[in-house]
């Protein structure tokens, strides 16, 4: 794959690869098609080494996967993405904070409540990168929960 060769020498080839992927990457098969070569991983591991026109690329091709559920859940609990999310520098003069948090919104989104540790991790990130802390939770869980919401009319 064009990721493994040297990183400046066939940027434009990566770029134009990493456009097919954010286009045709859209439901779980694509994904599992795609995971027969390690994309996430790929994609992962030369994030630092581009330019920031290729890793905001890099960021839509993985906001597309994590919007779709199966995807999001492979990422998180296989991939470990939420702690490379949360390792990632995000200063205020880093060009891809929006596309960073898209990623993560469509992960809170799309993965489904299965544990206490993937709360954890979510919340984790967000404090960490001080975004909003998105998760659905299914009713068992919210009683657990300490919920300060206003919109809540009391009868």
């Amino acid at each position: 794959m064009l990721f493994k060769l040297q990183f400046f020498v066939f940027s434009d080839s990566r770029e134009w690869m990493l456009n097919i992927l954010a286009q045709g990457l859209r439901t779980r098969e694509d994904w599992v098609l795609a995971c027969k070569v390690p994309v996430i991983r790929c994609l992962c591991s030369a994030f630092a080494l581009e330019k920031i026109a290729v890793q905001r690329k890099i960021l839509k091709v993985l906001a597309n996967g994590a919007s779709i559920p199966e995807v999001a859940k492979d990422m998180v609990d296989k991939f470990s993405i939420l702690l490379w999310i949360a390792n990632i520098n995000t200063a205020e003069d880093k060009y891809y904070r929006r596309e960073l948090e898209d990623v993560y919104r469509n992960l809170s989104l799309s993965c489904s409540d299965d544990g206490e540790y993937r709360n954890v991790l979510f919340k984790f990130v967000a404090d960490k990168h001080k975004w909003t802390y998105h998760r659905i939770l299914t009713a068992d869980t919210t009683e657990d929960m300490d919920c300060d919401d206003t919109n809540i009319n009391e009868a």
